[in-house]
């Protein structure tokens, strides 16, 4: 038996193909298998005793059985102590005696198949990682040119000197927007660098509450219909920080809180200390994060089913800002205690030296 379990493929050692050796050696007249893992039941062989449900009721049960009447014994499978099903034979020769072998037989090979399956997923999704992270380079690097030549041609448009007025607006709108797009391109494949590798800030002294101001104001200039206030710290704030980082960082909090946020919504960033740890506030009113997602935001390309289903992106924003944040000593968290009010992120930095007791 032991022999033909380990001659199964792992990916076939599952439901009847796991049956087969058991039925086939020793010559059960059925058997049965309940996988916790999948709450599915699978029968090999013809029962004339309900063997399905016995095998159910003894794992809900927690309890081994034996009926001579019936020839029905089932027995529960363990992994490292813990139940992981149950499993009954109909008809099976001395089944006192070789139910409990055959079980534990059943159990290890199911193990086994489980961790094939485990390993095969792993694998799977990080080839899918590479993909992904590909296709958003080339995507990213494919933007660049066309954005520069728009720029161009904008500006020699523009060194004709014989538009009208309407026509000088548009093409101010032509220059802005071509920038905006250069931006959001650059940033995204700084995010796709970032993703891939470790972290390395360049730190120096960096007044914190002058970066966040910059990207807010940054924030205040694109046409949006999103509101966007900054409530300034009343205090210089000084961290040893990497400026182009934390700017990128911020960026993809500011992103995230228009893009989740409803229109006419209000995006409110706030900056303040307590101790020796500067806190960043990104605050979006009028959006909530289902309980069931609120601690899978930061996972590496998640993105919530509202998320998929309105809203273009990458699921590594989040991600990526939380990898800077970590390389800085600090921390990027969702802030549970105000859901009630909207969603709000904050990035908490350490301070720099010799500012702790401000």
């Amino acid at each position: 038996m032991a022999q033909q379990l380990l001659a199964i493929e792992p990916e076939m050692a599952v439901g009847e193909g796991l049956l087969q050796p058991f039925a086939g050696v020793f010559g059960a007249r059925a058997v049965c298998i309940f996988d916790v893992e999948t709450a599915q039941t699978h029968t090999l062989g013809r029962s004339r005793s309900h063997l399905p449900a016995c095998t159910l009721a003894a794992y809900i049960q927690a309890q081994d059985s034996d009926n001579p009447i019936s020839q029905v014994s089932v027995r529960l499978l363990r992994v490292d102590g813990e139940p992981a099903g149950a499993m009954g034979f109909e008809g099976l020769g001395n089944a006192q005696l070789t139910a409990g072998p055959l079980a534990s037989l059943a159990a290890a090979a199911q193990e086994h198949a489980r961790a094939f399956q485990r390993a095969t997923r792993t694998a799977a999704a990080a080839q899918a990682d590479v993909y992904r992270s590909a296709i958003l380079d080339a995507l990213t690097d494919e933007l660049k040119d066309p954005l520069a030549i728009i720029l161009a041609a904008a500006g020699g448009i523009r060194e004709t000197g014989s538009l009208s007025r309407a026509q000088l607006e548009m093409t101010e709108t032509l220059e802005t927007e071509a920038a905006r797009l250069g931006s959001v391109t650059t940033r995204m494949l700084q995010v796709a660098r970032l993703d891939r590798e470790e972290v390395r800030p360049q730190a120096e002294i960096v007044d914190v509450a002058s970066v966040v101001a910059g990207v807010v104001d940054q924030y205040k200039r694109l046409p949006s219909d999103r509101g966007v206030a900054f409530a300034p710290a009343k205090e210089s704030l000084e961290a040893l920080a990497d400026t182009e980082l934390l700017r990128l960082a911020l960026s993809q909090l500011l992103d995230n809180a228009c893009k989740y946020s409803l229109p006419g919504s209000r995006i409110t960033v706030g900056i303040d200390s307590r101790g020796g740890v500067i806190f960043i506030r990104v605050s979006n009113s009028g959006s909530s994060i289902p309980e069931s997602e609120q601690n899978r935001v930061f996972e590496r390309f998640y993105r919530g089913e509202q998320a998929r289903r309105f809203t273009p992106g990458s699921g590594l924003g989040l991600y990526v800002a939380r990898k800077i944040a970590l390389a800085h000593g600090g921390q990027l968290e969702l802030d549970i205690e105000r859901l009630s009010e909207g969603v709000t992120f904050y990035l908490a930095l350490p301070k720099a030296l010799g500012d702790a007791g401000s």
